[in-house]
Parts: C-alpha cells; structure tokens; sequence
C-alpha cells in the first residue's frame, strides 16, 4: 500500500463530468440509436486519458477514469453487468434523496448537464449473477491505456477493484 509521511495522499471517488462528446455519444447509446463503434470507443479512450491527465494536473495521487465507461449513475449500472435483476418503472415519485434535499443548489446545476435518462427502480428478479466480464475488461484496458507512467490508480466499481502496483512493474 502506498502511503506517505510528509502528507495525507488525496483520491475521490465518484463520477466526474463527462466531457461534452462522450456526453452525445453516452445520450444516443441510451436512447437506441445507433453509433459507429470504433470512433465511441475513441472517444471514450481519449476522454479517459485527458480525466487522469487532468486529475494529474490537479495533484490528485491515486487517479481513476473518473467512471467514464458506466453509462448510468453509480446505482444503476449494475444493470448492465449482473444478472438476477432489472430496472420497473416507478408507479409514482418517490422524492428527492436526502442529499438532494440538503444541497438542492447543487443539484438544480448539477442534473441538466448530465442528461440522465428518467430511471426506475432496480429490483431482484432472480439469483444473482456477474455477466459484466467484457465490460470491466474494456474498463481496464482503456484505464491502463490512459495512465501512462501513474504510480497510484484506481478503477472504481461496485465493490473495490483498485490497482495500486508501481508504474515501473509494469
């Protein structure tokens, strides 16, 4: 693990802001129409390797692909890689989180430029089952395509999945 004893080493976690071309790709995937692969995938590429370029610049020590290739929020993009569950719709409005509540500024800025798609609820229908294998596969390899020569990185996910192996093993 690494660690210092001059400063606490800084990270986050969470989604970043996808930039504004990812941002037209992600919105066309999610409603049906169909795109040429090979330039989203640049795309997404690229995107990748400006957000830990950035979080470089900005003197972040432990990197991550700022959660680009998760089309859907934190919550929901287990739909696409675990079996045994699907996305209802909602019968009616369940409200704002209390986060939602409490920084409501934030969220009214926040939530435009996102473009979210209206969601459901996510509910068990079955055992439960990982299917998600070429999906974390193509996140890792566009994650370590990005990163070059950084010591400290992490791809996050539902549960820890962080790689932190010295940039000169590799």
């Amino acid at each position: 693990m690494s660690t210092s004893q001059d400063r606490i080493l800084t990270t986050h976690v969470g989604s970043l802001v996808r930039p504004p071309e990812l941002s037209r790709y992600i919105e066309a995937i999610d409603n049906g129409v169909k795109v040429d692969q090979a330039e989203f995938d640049r795309c997404l590429a690229q995107s990748v390797a400006d957000v830990i370029k950035r979080q470089r610049q900005a003197g972040v020590d432990v990197v991550s692909d700022g959660e680009f290739g998760k089309f859907r929020s934190w919550s929901f993009y287990v739909l696409d890689r675990l079996g045994g569950i699907e996305e209802r719709a909602v019968e009616a409005a369940r409200g704002a989180g209390r986060d939602q509540q409490m920084f409501a500024d934030f969220y009214a800025e926040y939530f435009p430029t996102q473009k979210l798609p209206k969601r459901g609820t996510v509910v068990c229908v079955g055992p439960l089952t990982y299917k998600g294998n070429a999906a974390v596969q193509k996140d890792i390899e566009i994650f370590k395509a990005g990163l070059r020569r950084c010591s400290r990185r992490c791809l996050p996910a539902g549960s820890r999945a962080c790689e932190r192996r010295a940039a000169a093993q590799e």
